[in-house]
């Protein structure tokens, strides 16, 4: 008689980060995130929130790598409102739950013109280039 054993090793997610193809955010844009979660049997599910707000992302797919690896991707929105926001990853199995964040920098696109006249007229005292200060005219 023979008997086979087979042995189902389950782990919680060991590492998780994210990852983006951009290094500078623009205000107006949207921009993919990747989450890569390894070392999770069974597969993790993938939670995202921006700002403490969730936000949808793709169901984990498998990775071929060494380890078992899965990825998310989150296509965010980002407007100038979320300079200082965080995006955040968590990979959740029943065994456990691995979270990364990501802090946002949005660059302004400063694409805004400001037109402004100034007149000025003898013995009227002028802004000077140092702080604002009025300095007489000459």
């Amino acid at each position: 008689m023979l008997i086979v054993l087979y042995l189902l090793l389950t782990d919680p997610p060991m590492t998780t980060e994210i990852q983006s193809a951009e290094s500078e955010f623009i205000e107006d844009t949207t921009v993919d995130f990747t989450c890569l979660s390894s070392g999770a049997f069974p597969q993790p599910k993938f939670v995202w929130t921006k700002g403490g707000q969730s936000i949808s992302g793709t169901d984990g797919r498998r990775v071929a790598t060494e380890e078992d690896q899965y990825e998310s991707v989150a296509t965010v929105s980002l407007s100038y409102e979320d300079r200082r926001q965080v995006v955040m990853c968590e990979a959740v199995n029943e065994l456990g739950a691995k979270s990364v964040d990501y802090q946002l920098d949005i660059k302004c696109k400063c694409g805004h013109s400001v037109t402004s006249a100034l007149t000025i007229h003898s013995g009227d005292y002028a802004p000077s280039t140092s702080a604002g200060a009025l300095s007489p005219p000459p």
